[in-house]
């Protein structure tokens, strides 16, 4: 088998030596053979998209996810699904992350004893849930306790007679009726709303200035800094609030994933307009609505115990767990 390029790994990042900015691993164990990894960045995101919906029910990981958090990220598309390396930008750990539309013992087993030889991690990370079903036990199985994300209904989130949600719908038309001239609007991209996102978030944060990223929240920001940097040039639904004046006030960003998902990737309002944030929830929820789809998947919390109570408020469907497998 032709080698058309090989790994080079560091303490600082995982990179390819030419050719093509691609490799081809002769042979894995346990019958594994060419995978090919080439670069997120090189990826056709209509290609990975297609590929992770096929994942039940809705992948952790996504396009947008990938290219914030981990720039490094490398892919291979195989016939049960993809499998990811990366870089944990705070650990600096490498791992596999394979993402299967069924369980198969035989790629786990490969790519375990292949990442000793990669210097990677051995445990396989953020296996999600449908993944591991009929895994003999052999692999030892850990639930990633903070690493979960919340699916909604739409439907369930839209309708204020729905006992679980009033709270927040409540919340939301006392933000309109407390702040004359308020509105929410879907917004297009122009380097004008960029920068003023920008601004909305240096001005809140410490990302960008020094910050070691390792708290969850500020390396988020790092994350939506750089989802800012990516937007001109990828489409993403993305809807903003403003005051009486037209300043920002909040804003969501959010990728429509397929038919029947939307992911809320981003969202953050001031927190002296009170309601603002359930406010931007629900305008968002009504525009993906509009058009057919179902579900939200609003992603993790980070642990942070405010996240969680946010999120936990609108009565999330379920949790899409994942886990780490190893051997």
């Amino acid at each position: 088998m032709e080698m058309v390029g090989y790994f080079m790994t560091n303490d600082d990042q995982i990179t390819f030596q030419k050719k093509e900015d691609a490799v081809v691993f002769s042979e894995l164990k346990n019958g594994i053979s060419g995978l090919k990894f080439e670069k997120l960045s090189h990826i056709c995101r209509t290609q990975f998209n297609s590929t992770i919906e096929k994942i039940p029910p809705y992948s952790c990981f996504n396009w947008l996810s990938l290219q914030c958090c981990f720039p490094d990220a490398l892919v291979s598309f195989i016939p049960h699904g993809l499998i990811l390396f990366l870089k944990d930008p705070i650990t600096g750990e490498k791992y596999f992350s394979p993402l299967l539309h069924d369980s198969n013992e035989e790629i786990f087993r490969g790519l375990i004893s292949e990442a000793t030889n990669m210097s990677a991690d051995s445990k396989l990370r953020y296996i999600p849930e449908e993944s591991l079903e009929g895994l003999n036990g052999d692999f030892k199985i850990e639930p990633r306790r903070d690493a979960f994300d919340y699916i909604f209904s739409i439907e369930d989130m839209l309708n204020p007679s729905c006992s679980s949600v009033t709270v927040n719908h409540e919340s939301a038309n006392d933000c309109r009726a407390n702040n004359t001239g308020i509105r929410v609007e879907q917004v297009e991209y122009s380097p004008k709303i960029a920068s003023s996102f920008a601004d909305f978030i240096r001005s809140r944060s410490k990302a960008g200035k020094n910050c070691t990223y390792k708290d969850t929240l500020e390396w988020d920001n790092y994350n939506l800094l750089r989802c800012l940097d990516i937007w001109k040039n990828h489409y993403f639904s993305v809807f903003s609030a403003f005051d009486q004046k037209g300043n920002v006030i909040g804003f969501t960003i959010n990728e429509i994933s397929n038919d029947d998902i939307f992911i809320g990737h981003f969202g953050r309002a001031q927190r002296k307009f009170v309601g603002l944030s359930e406010l931007l929830e629900i305008e968002t929820a009504k525009a993906m609505q509009d058009i057919g789809l179902k579900y939200l998947n609003d992603q993790e919390d980070l642990g942070n115990s405010y996240l969680r109570e946010k999120k936990s408020s609108w009565k999330p469907t379920r949790h899409l767990r994942v886990f780490d497998i190893c051997l």
